[in-house]
């Protein structure tokens, strides 16, 4: 079997048989766009695709523990990233215990298996945010809102509750691709719980990861790299924030490596007992 063939049964049967997918995506944007709504009648503001996308993947501001300062949890991020990652939780091992083994008898080669599932998941997390973002886009048209990446310094203050000395220069000309690290952050969590899951149970990766997710509204540092996903901690935005630069090399460091990692455990992995 072709290599070609290999990622063509991956895409069919972990995307466009996924049910998952499609359901998720679609729950979690009308839910998106109802908490969106509802917030912006607070706020007599001309909004922008930028404030719509900042809302979502904003994340939250540095939390310094304090009497009087309430840690206000970031929901609507929190689900955006964890429903992801329940997501492509199940389907490679599932896939071990159907047709997949055959295909791996077939080829005799596991490094194509795992080539594949891994651009399997790369798949998965484009698509998934890409739906959210095709969503939101319409949301967006259809509230009359400027289609650009430009963010309103009024919006930021009053969504994430932060002042405006605290914001860094001028943020209606951050670099676009900031709104994409999100993306990326949520990809890397998603391809270490499948590497993770060759060395422990899946549902134990699942919660590993949800924890680290979890832990980054919490701690505002660059060894937690859901920090990178919050699009509210760059340097970008904060005078004291996160260097999404560096963030992306850190990222794409951990993509390798959890390739390297994975590829060599599932050389060895027990695929019968499974």
């Amino acid at each position: 079997m072709k290599f070609i063939e290999i990622i063509k049964y991956d895409i069919k049967n972990g995307i466009l048989r996924n049910k998952y997918l499609f359901i998720s995506v679609i729950v979690i944007s009308v839910l998106f766009v109802t908490d969106h709504s509802v917030n912006m009648l607070r706020y007599d503001i001309d909004c922008s695709y930028g404030d719509v996308l900042m809302y979502i993947y904003g994340g939250m501001k540095k939390y310094v523990a304090s009497r009087g300062n309430r840690f206000q949890f970031p929901a609507i991020w929190t689900v955006l990233f964890i429903t992801q990652l329940s997501g492509t939780l199940n389907y490679p091992y599932k896939d071990l215990n159907s047709y997949g083994i055959q295909i791996l008898f077939r080829t005799d080669n596991r490094l194509l298996w795992w080539i594949s599932k891994f651009i399997w998941n790369i798949i998965y997390g484009i698509i998934y945010h890409s739906f959210i973002w095709t969503v939101m886009f319409i949301y967006a048209v259809i509230s009359g809102y400027a289609i650009n990446f430009s963010i309103d310094i009024k919006i930021l203050c009053n969504i994430f509750e932060i002042f405006p000395e605290d914001i860094s220069g001028n943020i209606t000309d951050i670099p676009v691709y900031i709104f994409f690290v999100p993306v990326l952050t949520s990809v890397v969590f998603s391809l270490l719980e499948m590497t993770v899951s060759l060395f422990i149970k899946t549902v134990y990766s699942f919660l590993l990861m949800s924890c680290l997710v979890i832990s980054s509204a919490y701690l505002m540092t660059d060894y937690i790299i859901g920090n990178y996903g919050m699009i509210i901690r760059s340097n970008h935005i904060l005078t004291d924030g996160i260097n999404m630069e560096r963030g992306i090399i850190i990222l794409s460091v951990l993509v390798i490596t959890a390739f390297i990692v994975g590829l060599i455990k599932f050389s060895k992995y027990d695929i019968i007992n499974s």
